[in-house]
C-alpha cells in the first residue's frame, strides 16, 4: 500500500546576490520581442552576497522530493530523486542574478516556465500558488500569472502520485482579452554539464545557426555537450517520437521529458560552449555548482517562431518529466517507461526504466511480423530491468525488428522501431521572404504583415500591410490586418474605415468582430449585438459572437438572456474560463447559487488561479463558512513581495483586471468593492504610499460612470497625491479613464500617465503632446524629462532639444542612471567629449558604482585620448554584460588599439607591444571569457608595426602570418586587417581581391537597404581606404558620421552601443587618427 504524497509549505533560504532597484524610467522602444512595458527593467545586479528568504511548496513520495519556488516566476528549483540519490535536473545553491531575460536579472537552475515569451518578465519574480491535496493521495500545487504586456493568462500544475517515480506537468494558456495576441510556450529544464551529457532528442535534423543541420554524422555528432566549444541553440526538425530528454553517459543517469509531439513540436538543446566564453557564464550564475546546459520544450518547433492566440481562445496540455538511470544511453521512452538497446560484444541488452510497478511482457517481432521471442517480466521504479538477448536473436535486431512492451491485459504501452528513422531534409524558413525585402504580391505582403505582428514589430507589420494595399487597395486580408492594429493601437474611427473597406469586397467574420469590438467601446450596443450576431452564423467566430451576446446581456440585466448566450459559447469553447465565470455571474443574480458555483468550478478545474473567478467564488459562498476560506484566498493573490521592489506595483495589477472585467458587465458596485478590497489590504499590510494612482481613478471613474460625481471627484484627487514613480498604465481601458481624470481635475500627472500608455500603444504624437501639457501645467518629475529626451532622439532625431530634456532629467534627479546613460550617448553622438566626462565624472558616488556608468566614462575617456584614465577603469571594476553583447570588450579592445597606435607614432615600440599584449588576454573583471577562436587580427597588424619600427622582421613576419591565418567575417574590420597583412607579406593581388569583397558586400547592402547606413559606410570606407582610393574613402567616412546612429527608433541599449562603436571607429578614420 503506497503512502499519500505528502504536502508542506515552507520557507527557503538562499545565498542570493539581490537585484537593486528597479528602474523608474518607462522601457520604451525596445524592439517587439524585447517590449516588457508596463514591467521596470531589472538590470542593476549586486555583487554583494545577502541570504534572503523564500517562500517553498514541496511534493514527496516515495520516490521523488519536489521543490517549487513561487517567489522564482514558480520554478521547479528541485527535483530530488531518492533511488538514486541525485538531482533529476540541475539544481542551484545561489540565486545569482546575469542580464539574460527579458527584463534583465535571469538565474539558471530548475524548470523555468516561459508564457507567451522566453525568459519572461516574471522569471525572478513573485507568482500565485496554490497547493490541493487529492481523494487518490496525490497532491498539486497550481502556479500562474497574469502577464501584462498581453494580459494573459498562464497555470501550470506540477502533480506527484503515490507509487509513480514521475511528474506530472498540465499547462493551461489562455487569451482572456478581445484581440489576438502573439504568443509561444517553452519549458526550460537546466541539466547537469558533464563531459558525458548528451541530448537524446528523436529526430535526425535541427535547425542550428540559421540553417538546416543534420545532428550525426561521421565528422560530428552535434547531440553531445562536449562537441560545442561555443554557446548554441539547436533546435529538432521533424521530431518521430513525443519524448526529449538528456543523459550523463558519465554517471548513467538522465531523464525525460515526454508530451504530444503535435500539440507540443518543439525540443531544444542549448549550451553556453565549453570554452572560456561558456566558463565565465558559469561564474555570472552561480558560486559552486559548475556549468549547466538547457533541455527544453516548446510549443512552435523553434523559438525564431511566434503565433497568434486568438481571443478567448485555449490551450491545454500534458508533459511529463522523470529520472532514468542504469539505461546507457535511451532509445525511446514514452510517459510510462525509459529504454534502450546496448548492442555490444557481449551480446544485446533491452535495458527498461518503470515509472510505477508495471507486470508486462516484452516481444521482438521480426520485421516480416514474426514473434521471435517473448519475456515476461515485473518492471518497478526503483531499478533497471535487463533483458538480453542470445545471438540468434541479434541477428534480428541487427536487420531491423520492433519492441513491444504490453501490460497484463495485452495492451501495447510502447513500441520501439529499432534503427533510424530515414527522413527527408526538412524546408523550413522561420521568416516569409516578403519580411526581408518587403516586395512581393499582396498576399505575400500580407504575410508577412502577419508575421511581423507575431514578433510584436508592429510598424514594421503596419508598414507591410500598407505596402499590400499599394498593389491592390482592396486587398481585404491587408485591410483586414491593418484595421485590427488600428484597434488595438486605440484608433477607433481609421480601424472603422480599414474595417468597413474590408468587408465590402467578401464577408469577413474577423472583420466583422472587430468592428462589433468598435461599436462595443463606442457604448452603441444595439449596434454591437447586430455585428455579434452576425457572428453566430460562423463557425470559427461563433463562441466569440455568443460570448459577447452574453456580455451585452448583462449590460442590460438580461440574466436569462446572457445564460442562454453564454451556454452557446461553451459548447464552442468550453475551456473559455471567462464564459464559465460570467455564466456563474448570470447564474448567481438570478438566485442559482449551486449551480452558479459548478461553472466557477470548472473554470478553477482548469485555472484555480484565476482571479476573476476567486472572486465570483467569494460572492456565491460569502453566506456561508467557505466564504471565509476564499477570502483568505483573495487576500493570498496580493503577493507578498518582500523579494522586489514593491513600488513596482505589477503584484496586484491582476485584481484591477477582476475590476475591470466587472465593470464591463455593468456592475460598478462589485468593481469598486474590488478596488476597496486591494487599498484595505495594501493599506494594512505596506501603507498607502505603496498604492497606484490608477486604482484610485478607476474607482473615481466607476463612481462617475454611477452618476457619483461627488465620491468621483473625492478618488481622482486621492489618486493625483500618489507617488508617480512605476505608474505606467497599459491597458485599452485606461485611456478612457485618464481622459475623464484629465477633465475633473487640473493636474500634470494624468497627462504624464497618459502619455506612457500612449507612447507604449505607438500613437507618439500624441503622447508627446500628453507630457508637454504635463510640462505647462508645472511638473519637475525627472522621469517626464527623460521621456522627453527619449521621444525627441529616437523618433524626431532633433538632438539639442533631446539633450536639453536630459540635462534637466539629471539635474532633478541626480540618480537617475538611465538618464545619465542616455544622456552621455547623446553626447557622444554628438561628439562632445568633455561635456560627457563632466557630465560621468560629477555624478553621485552610488551612481558612479554602476558599471553602465563606468563604461560610459571609459568609452569617454578613451576619445578623449586618455588611454591610462580608460584601461584603469576597465581593469579596476566588475562589469556585468548583456547576454550577446560584449561592448566592454569593443571598448577595451578599441582602447589598447588607439593607445598603441599613439605610441608608435611617437616612436615608442617597445611600449606599444607592451600594451598590445593586453589585446590577446581576457580580464576576468570585464565579465567576457576568451572564446574558442578568437579574432586577434587588428592587434597582429599593430604587432608587426611595432616589431618592425625596432627592426625586429622577423617577428614582424611572424604576427603578419598570423593575422593571415585569421579566418574573420568579410564584412568585418578585422578583415581589412588581414588584408594589410597580406599586401605587408607580399600578396598584394590577394590584399586587393580582400578589398574588393569588402566594397562589394557593403556595396550591395546599402543599394538593398540591409543593415543601417553607419556601418555599411564604414565598411566601403575601409574597403575603398585599402584599395588606395583615398578621396572616395573620406568621403563614405564623412557619410558614415553623418549618419551618426542608426535612426532606427527600436533599439536596444547593446545595440546602440554597437553602433556607437562604429561611428567611433568611423571618425578615427575620417579624421586620420589610426596609424593604419
Amino acid at each position: 500500500m503506497t503512502k499519500d504524497v505528502n504536502t508542506k509549505e515552507t520557507h527557503i533560504v538562499l545565498k542570493t546576490y539581490p537585484v537593486r532597484e528597479e528602474d523608474k524610467n518607462p522601457p520604451f522602444l525596445l524592439p517587439g520581442r524585447w517590449e516588457i512595458y508596463p514591467y521596470t527593467m531589472m538590470d542593476d545586479l549586486s555583487d554583494s552576497e545577502i541570504y534572503r528568504k523564500y517562500r517553498a511548496v514541496i511534493l514527496e513520495n516515495e520516490y521523488l522530493k519536489v521543490m517549487i519556488i513561487p517567489d522564482l516566476g514558480g520554478k521547479i528549483y528541485s527535483v530530488y530523486d531518492k533511488v538514486s540519490g541525485r538531482e533529476l535536473f540541475y539544481k542551484n545553491s545561489v540565486v545569482k542574478t546575469a542580464r539574460i531575460a527579458l527584463r534583465g536579472a535571469w538565474v539558471s537552475g530548475g524548470v523555468e516556465f516561459n508564457f507567451p515569451n522566453g525568459h519572461t518578465v516574471t522569471t525572478v519574480s513573485p507568482v500565485d500558488y496554490y497547493v490541493l491535496k487529492h481523494k487518490d493521495g496525490s497532491a498539486t500545487v497550481f502556479i500562474g500569472d497574469t502577464e501584462l504586456v498581453s494580459r494573459m493568462r498562464w497555470c501550470i500544475s506540477i502533480t506527484l502520485r503515490p507509487g509513480l517515480r514521475r511528474i506530472e506537468q498540465r499547462t493551461f494558456i489562455y487569451n482572456p482579452t478581445d484581440v489576438r495576441n502573439r504568443f509561444w510556450y517553452w519549458a526550460n529544464a537546466a541539466v547537469p554539464a558533464t563531459n558525458g551529457l548528451r541530448f537524446e532528442t528523436p529526430a535526425e535534423w535541427a535547425y542550428c545557426m540559421g540553417k538546416v543541420v543534420k545532428l550525426r554524422t561521421e565528422e560530428r555528432d552535434l547531440t553531445w555537450y562536449r562537441n560545442w566549444d561555443h554557446a548554441v541553440d539547436l533546435f529538432s526538425l521533424g521530431a518521430h517520437a513525443e519524448y526529449v530528454g538528456w543523459y550523463l553517459y558519465d554517471l548513467d543517469y538522465g531523464g525525460v521529458h515526454v508530451a504530444d509531439r503535435y500539440l507540443l513540436k518543439g525540443k531544444k538543446f542549448f549550451t553556453w560552449g565549453i570554452s572560456g566564453s561558456g566558463d565565465m557564464w558559469t561564474k555570472h550564475l552561480t558560486d559552486y555548482d559548475g556549468p549547466y546546459c538547457e533541455v527544453q520544450a516548446g510549443f512552435l518547433e523553434t523559438q525564431y517562431e511566434y503565433e497568434l492566440m486568438e481571443p478567448h481562445q485555449a490551450y491545454v496540455f500534458d508533459e511529463y518529466w522523470y529520472p532514468i538511470s542504469g539505461l546507457k544511453g535511451l532509445l525511446y521512452a514514452n510517459k510510462d517507461i525509459a529504454l534502450n538497446v546496448i548492442n555490444g560484444n557481449e551480446g544485446v541488452e533491452i535495458r527498461i526504466n518503470s515509472v510505477r510497478t508495471l507486470p508486462c511482457r516484452v516481444e521482438i517481432v521480426h520485421e516480416e511480423g514474426n514473434i521471435v521471442i517473448v519475456k515476461n517480466i515485473e518492471l518497478t521504479p526503483d531499478h533497471v530491468t535487463i533483458i538480453k538477448v542470445d545471438e540468434n536473436i541479434k541477428k534480428v535486431l541487427d536487420k531491423g525488428a520492433t519492441i513491444l512492451i504490453r501490460d497484463r491485459r495485452g495492451r501495447i504501452i510502447a513500441r520501439v522501431q529499432l534503427g533510424r528513422y530515414a527522413t527527408s531534409i526538412p524546408q523550413f524558413e522561420p521568416r516569409p521572404k516578403a519580411a526581408t525585402t518587403l516586395k512581393g504580391s499582396p498576399e505575400e505582403l500580407e504575410r508577412a504583415g502577419i508575421y511581423f505582428e507575431q514578433q510584436k514589430e508592429i510598424e514594421k507589420a503596419e508598414k507591410a500591410y500598407k505596402m499590400a494595399l499599394t498593389k491592390d487597395p482592396n486587398y481585404s486580408q491587408a485591410l483586414k490586418g491593418l484595421g485590427i492594429l488600428f484597434y488595438k493601437k486605440g484608433k477607433l474611427d481609421k480601424a472603422r474605415e480599414l474595417l468597413e473597406r474590408a468587408i465590402t469586397r467578401k464577408k469577413d467574420y474577423e472583420a466583422i468582430y472587430y468592428l462589433a469590438l468598435i461599436a462595443r467601446d463606442e457604448g452603441d450596443i444595439d449596434l454591437a449585438e447586430r455585428y455579434f450576431g452576425e457572428l453566430t452564423r460562423s463557425r470559427a467566430y461563433s463562441h466569440l459572437g455568443y460570448y459577447n451576446l452574453g456580455v451585452c446581456a448583462l449590460i442590460k440585466r438580461e440574466y436569462e438572456r446572457s445564460i442562454e448566450f453564454f451556454k452557446e459559447a461553451l459548447k464552442r469553447e468550453t475551456k473559455d474560463l471567462k464564459s464559465l465565470v460570467l455564466m456563474a455571474y448570470a447564474l448567481e443574480k438570478l438566485g442559482s447559487r449551486d449551480k452558479a458555483k459548478e461553472y466557477v468550478l470548472k473554470a478553477m478545474t482548469l485555472d484555480p488561479l484565476y482571479p476573476l473567478a476567486i472572486y465570483e467564488l467569494y460572492y456565491i459562498t460569502r453566506e456561508s463558512s467557505e466564504g471565509k476560506a476564499v477570502i483568505e484566498r483573495i487576500k493570498n493573490l496580493i503577493r507578498t513581495p518582500d523579494r522586489v521592489l514593491i513600488k513596482g506595483r505589477p503584484w496586484y495589477e491582476h485584481l484591477i483586471e477582476v475590476a475591470i472585467d466587472y465593470a464591463n458587465i455593468g456592475d460598478y458596485i462589485r468593481a469598486i468593492k474590488v478596488l476597496e478590497d486591494v487599498v484595505a489590504i495594501i493599506k494594512e499590510r505596506y501603507g498607502e504610499e505603496y498604492l497606484s494612482p490608477m486604482i484610485y481613478y478607476y474607482m473615481g471613474y466607476f463612481y462617475e460612470k454611477m452618476g457619483d460625481l461627488k465620491n468621483a471627484t473625492e478618488c481622482y484627487e486621492k489618486g493625483n497625491k500618489m507617488n508617480p514613480d512605476y505608474v505606467f498604465p497599459f491597458r485599452r481601458e485606461d485611456e478612457e479613464v485618464l481622459r475623464r481624470v484629465i477633465t475633473r481635475v487640473n493636474s500634470w500627472k494624468p497627462h504624464y500617465y497618459l502619455g506612457n500608455l500612449l507612447f507604449a500603444r505607438y500613437r507618439y504624437e500624441e503622447a508627446i503632446h500628453e507630457w508637454e501639457a504635463a510640462l505647462k501645467i508645472g511638473s519637475n518629475y525627472s522621469v517626464l524629462y527623460r521621456n522627453l529626451g527619449l521621444a525627441y532622439w529616437r523618433l524626431k532625431y532633433d538632438l539639442e532639444k533631446a539633450i536639453r530634456y536630459y540635462e534637466k532629467a539629471v539635474a532633478l534627479d541626480p540618480y537617475n542612471i538611465r538618464a545619465y546613460v542616455e544622456l552621455s550617448i547623446l553626447y557622444e553622438i554628438k561628439g562632445v567629449t568633455s561635456k560627457r566626462i563632466q557630465l560621468l565624472e560629477r555624478a553621485p558616488e552610488d551612481v558612479k558604482r554602476h558599471d553602465y556608468i563606468l563604461e560610459r566614462l571609459a568609452s569617454a575617456y578613451l576619445d578623449a585620448e586618455m588611454y591610462k584614465e580608460a584601461l584603469n577603469i576597465l581593469l579596476s571594476n566588475r562589469f556585468r554584460p548583456w547576454e550577446g553583447f560584449y561592448v566592454v570588450r569593443n571598448i577595451y579592445e578599441d582602447t589598447i588599439i588607439a593607445y598603441a597606435s599613439q605610441l608608435l607614432k611617437k616612436g615608442e615600440p617597445k611600449g606599444a607591444i607592451k600594451i598590445l599584449s593586453m589585446y590577446f588576454k581576457y580580464p576576468e573583471n570585464l565579465g567576457i571569457g576568451r572564446p574558442a577562436r578568437p579574432v586577434f587580427t587588428r592587434a597582429y597588424y599593430y604587432m608587426s608595426l611595432a616589431y618592425e619600427a625596432l627592426g625586429e622582421k622577423d617577428k614582424a613576419l611572424e604576427f603578419l602570418k598570423r593575422g593571415i591565418k585569421e579566418n574573420p567575417n568579410a564584412f568585418s574590420g578585422d578583415y581589412y586587417y588581414r588584408a594589410l597583412c597580406l599586401r605587408r607579406i607580399g600578396l598584394k593581388d590577394k590584399a586587393d581581391d580582400a578589398f574588393r569583397e569588402m566594397m562589394s558586400i557593403s556595396m550591395n547592402r546599402i543599394e538593398r537597404g540591409w543593415g543601417d547606413d553607419l556601418r555599411n559606410y564604414y565598411m566601403l570606407g575601409l574597403a575603398l581606404l585599402g584599395l588606395g582610393i583615398v578621396k572616395e574613402a573620406r568621403r563614405a567616412f564623412k557619410r558614415a558620421i553623418l549618419d551618426r546612429i542608426p535612426r532606427q527608433p527600436k533599439a536596444r541599449l547593446g545595440e546602440i552601443l554597437y553602433s556607437l562603436a562604429v561611428l567611433r571607429r568611423a571618425r578615427w578614420r575620417y579624421f586620420g587618427k589610426l596609424l593604419a
